[in-house]
């Protein structure tokens, strides 16, 4: 009948022609009816939003193929879906996924991040074609009532989460377990409302670390490294308690 009729025309609206997860227009009304709930009861909220950029994607484009490109996005689109299976996931750009974690996944958020990791290895490993070697870069925003008035609060820490991991990521640095970056938000909050404790307390400390020259192996100088060891969160290197101030 009709009202059958509109409704499905109504899911196909929010559905990505080529993934067949929700699209942007999806994310958008799914974060809308979350935020009535915020509105009303935003103590019992419970939630994480997780922002999945998949790396690479213009070069495979452009070296193999916009065919290519596509395979590469579904096959980074079935990773993400076969992790976070009790979770809805959304298209809401050209290369990046988001996933709206609650429930059971956001309780095992940590497990998850590390399951997907592996597969996205095993993925990458057992695999030649392009279109299969997915690499994604994913950021994490636990919903905190006390600071986020908003879905799209938290939807952007995620996505500056996201950022700032794809920077560590080219840099070679080891990336942070998904339970690490959930912190991670918390201790920036945490270093602005503590730092003038550090400093009264003297949680801030100097290590000082030889230099040796490697043809002699003698001595040659001394480097200053500067570390906030506190004793509720455990120490802090400079980019974590610098960058919040």
């Amino acid at each position: 009948n009709t009202k059958e009729h509109i409704v499905s025309l109504n899911k196909q609206v929010f559905i990505d022609a080529l993934t067949s997860v929700r699209n942007k227009g999806g994310y958008d009304y799914y974060a809308r009816e979350m935020q009535d709930q915020m509105d009303e009861q935003a103590e019992k909220m419970e939630f994480a939003i997780s922002v999945f950029d998949c790396d690479n994607l213009k070069a495979i484009n452009d070296s193999y193929g916009h065919d290519k490109g596509d395979m590469y996005l579904k096959n980074a689109c079935n990773l993400i879906c076969s992790v976070f299976q009790h979770s809805p996931v959304f298209r809401i750009g050209g290369d990046e996924f988001s996933v709206i974690l609650q429930n059971d996944d956001y309780y095992r958020r940590d497990e998850l991040f590390g399951q997907f990791r592996k597969k996205e290895a095993d993925l990458y490993d057992n695999s030649s074609d392009p279109g299969e070697q997915v690499e994604i870069t994913f950021g994490l925003a636990v919903y905190d009532h006390q600071n986020d008035t908003s879905v799209t609060d938290v939807a952007r820490r995620a996505d500056q989460m996201m950022y700032e991991n794809k920077r560590i990521r080219k840099e070679g640095l080891n990336m942070p377990s998904a339970e690490e970056l959930a912190r991670g938000i918390n201790t920036a909050k945490y270093v602005v409302e503590n730092i003038d404790r550090a400093i009264e307390h003297k949680w801030i400390k100097v290590y000082y670390q030889p230099a040796i020259r490697s043809l002699t192996g003698a001595l040659c100088g001394v480097e200053s490294l500067t570390r906030w060891d506190d004793p509720e969160i455990g120490f802090l290197m400079p980019k974590q308690f610098i960058r919040p101030l």
